[in-house]
């Protein structure tokens, strides 16, 4: 009786350090998915201002361009070159 108590007792400790590695793991790992969904934001949010000075940039190169042209042309009509 007295060994099937001791059994049992070393059953259940090893059961709980299981028990505790597991829980451990579990934190470990939703620490990991936590840091990583606030990398996935970051990154998102690093995307949206990247497009926005891209967009921007493309507008003052369009527009650069188009007040070229529009210099250009009205040159010229008005100051023609024999």
């Amino acid at each position: 009786m007295a060994e099937l108590r001791l059994e049992y007792k070393e059953a259940v400790y090893g059961l709980r350090q299981d028990i505790a590695v597991l829980v451990k793991t579990v934190e470990t790992l939703s620490q990991q998915i936590g840091d990583m969904r606030q990398d996935m934001r970051d990154l998102k949010g690093q995307m949206e201002r990247f497009q926005a000075n891209t967009q921007r940039q493309m507008w003052v190169m369009i527009s650069v361009i188009s007040g070229t042209v529009i210099v250009g042309l009205m040159k010229l009509i008005f100051f023609p070159t024999p």
